[in-house]
């Protein structure tokens, strides 16, 4: 029974959040983009573009009852860029110690 409860909560993580379900979105990608290889940057972008888009299709079937956006996936875009800005930033900061 708690576990259900957990899960409702999650899925309505959304409705709570002042900034809406894009910027839980974008936060999500900005740290699989982060933590990702900055060597394989054309890579990375592809699959974290084509895994959101996924998603937002997976949601517009009807074995999930949630709806499909495609801001949703602007949102994942744009967590990607900054991701990546994060990432490289990291890097060169990094780079400067050594």
């Amino acid at each position: 029974m708690l576990a259900t409860e957990v899960l409702d909560a999650q899925l309505d993580l959304h409705r709570l959040h002042p900034l809406g379900r894009g910027s839980l979105h974008a936060a999500a990608f900005v740290v699989l983009t982060a933590i990702g290889s900055v060597e394989r940057r054309a890579r990375l972008i592809i699959f974290l573009a084509l895994t959101g888009a996924g998603i937002e299709i997976l949601q517009g079937t009807q074995i999930i009852s949630r709806d499909m956006d495609i801001f949703d996936w602007f949102a994942d875009c744009v967590g990607i860029a900054c991701g990546l800005a994060i990432a490289s930033w990291t890097k060169k900061l990094v780079s400067g110690f050594s």
